[in-house]
């Protein structure tokens, strides 16, 4: 059933199955990158600020979407059946492949990128290896990867590394004067990586035991290792100068080794984008082998690798809130109608999805000191309630 889109008979994730699992997805190479871009924008106690407020909110944005998909036991892109109808789950499912290619390379890169750093092998090996292992563990099937992986093993090495990190980093945290970015529109950063995890969450938490234990180990995990992960990484970047967190780790005292564990936590984020695009790609093809589809997955991920920059990552991630923060908002929304039938198109849903994309990018580009998260939330969720009610 780990393969297949169907209600899963049986659920087994605790929770503290779910706290770890969130937490250990939380963590990662990428979220110290992200926290990078905040400096020098902010002074590093608005970093901090945006990093916790940020975490919250993006959290427990995560943890409501994830309602539906645990209650029926179905994949999240399944659970959008009700909302969009069948055939209008097909956008978000396609938009959702697209940023989950997208992640995989970003994640094998920055794995490469810390290998070569090590060794001093070519990137491209590094890129091969990353891809055919994380593959493997796709195909191991979620359940064993977080019980016998992700639970007895990596997270708590990186959770240890990182407390390495915050001793060497913090301490060397120069004055500095920001430069001025708007305080809400640093949180759009920090809320997009919760929100990039949204359109996944059901395929890990349909396997947990409640509902409570879906929300409240989502909520806990997540907001506290984005919000130190964001802080450090900003952290790092100011007290190193280095642009690529591999490179402001690889300084500090024993860096290359503290790379090693965080590039072995890293893998399972690859897994959960590889194994999560397979899980999309059966919304629209049921009857496809969910195997057959993590290589295919793989291979695109590992392909793209080689494009990643800095610059790429900061209109990825804004890219990733303007789609999903939206729908998130008119999902929630529509959870609240109590609408169980499923038609094959909803059109007042994709409207509300759409008023809600509009705002935000207007905000982005045009007001970006309102923060374009909240907003464009609001209008989604407010528009999804009339237009549900008018059609009703």
């Amino acid at each position: 059933m780990e393969f297949e889109v169907e209600p899963v008979p049986s659920r087994k994730l605790g929770f503290l199955d779910v706290s770890i699992l969130w937490l250990d997805l939380g963590i990662g190479l990428l979220v110290f990158q992200a926290g990078a871009l905040l400096f020098p924008g902010l002074s590093i106690w608005e970093i901090l600020f945006v990093s916790i407020a940020g975490s919250l909110i993006g959290s427990l944005l995560l943890a409501l979407t994830g309602i539906p998909g645990t209650k029926k036991g179905v994949p999240t892109m399944v659970s959008l059946r009700p909302f969009l109808g069948s055939m209008g789950s097909y956008l978000p499912t396609v938009l959702n492949i697209i940023q989950l290619i997208g992640w995989t390379a970003f994640e094998i890169f920055i794995m490469a990128d810390a290998a070569f750093r090590i060794t001093g092998l070519d990137r491209f090996l590094w890129i091969l290896f990353f891809s055919a292992w994380c593959m493997l563990m796709a195909l191991w099937g979620p359940l064993a990867v977080i019980r016998h992986y992700i639970e007895k093993f990596v997270v708590w090495i990186a959770l240890t590394i990182t407390i390495w990190l915050a001793y060497q980093t913090i301490p060397r945290i120069p004055s500095y004067s920001p430069h001025g970015m708007p305080l809400l529109y640093a949180m759009d950063f920090v809320v997009a990586m919760p929100i990039s995890w949204w359109p996944l969450i059901s395929d890990y938490n349909r396997f947990a035991k409640s509902i409570k234990s879906s929300v409240i180990g989502t909520v806990a995990g997540y907001t506290i290792a984005n919000s130190w992960y964001y802080f450090l990484g900003a952290a790092m970047a100011a007290a190193t100068g280095q642009i690529l967190t591999p490179a402001s780790i690889a300084t500090m005292y024993f860096g290359s080794l503290a790379l090693l564990p965080l590039i072995a936590d890293e893998t399972d984020n690859a897994w959960a984008d590889i194994y999560s695009t397979a899980m999309s790609v059966k919304n629209m093809f049921p009857r496809a082998s969910g195997r057959k589809l993590v290589v295919a997955a793989t291979v695109a991920g590992g392909a793209l690798a080689s494009l990643f920059s800095p610059e790429t990552y900061e209109w990825f991630l804004l890219l990733i809130g303007g789609l999903f923060v939206p729908l998130s908002g008119a999902f929630i929304s529509d959870f609240l109608l109590k609408r169980e039938e499923e038609r094959m198109l909803r059109l007042e849903s994709l409207v509300s999805w759409a008023l809600g994309i509009v705002t935000y990018f207007l905000i982005i580009n045009y007001f970006s000191w309102l923060g374009a998260t909240i907003p464009s939330f609001l209008v989604s969720f407010v528009m999804q309630q009339v237009l549900g009610r008018l059609m009703r």
